[in-house]
C-alpha cells in the first residue's frame, strides 16, 4: 500500500470516528429530552382531567338545554291553554 493511500484510510477512519463521537453525543443529548416515568405518569392524569372537565361541560350543556326546553314547552302550553279558556268564556 502507497503511502497516500495509509494517509487516506487514517483519514477515512479519523472522520468515521469523529462521526460516531457526533452521533453518541446526539444520542446523549437525546435521552436527556425524554420524559420520565413521573412525568409521563403526570401529563396522563393531566389529559384524563383535561377529558372529564370537557364530558362535564358537554354534559352540562346538554342538560341545561333540555331543562330550558321543557320549561319552555311548559311555558307556551301554559299561555296556550290560558288563552284557549280565556276565548271559550268570553
Amino acid at each position: 500500500m502507497s503511502v497516500e493511500e495509509e494517509l487516506h484510510k487514517k483519514d477515512r477512519s479519523l472522520h468515521d470516528l469523529e462521526l460516531e463521537q457526533k452521533i453518541n453525543e446526539k444520542l446523549a443529548n437525546l435521552d436527556k429530552r425524554l420524559l420520565t416515568h413521573e412525568e409521563i405518569r403526570g401529563l396522563r392524569k393531566l389529559m384524563e382531567q383535561d377529558a372529564r372537565a370537557r364530558w362535564f361541560w358537554a354534559s352540562l350543556r346538554t342538560w341545561v338545554l333540555a331543562i330550558s326546553a321543557v320549561i319552555a314547552a311548559f311555558v307556551s302550553g301554559y299561555e296556550g291553554l290560558k288563552d284557549l279558556l280565556r276565548r271559550l268564556i268570553a
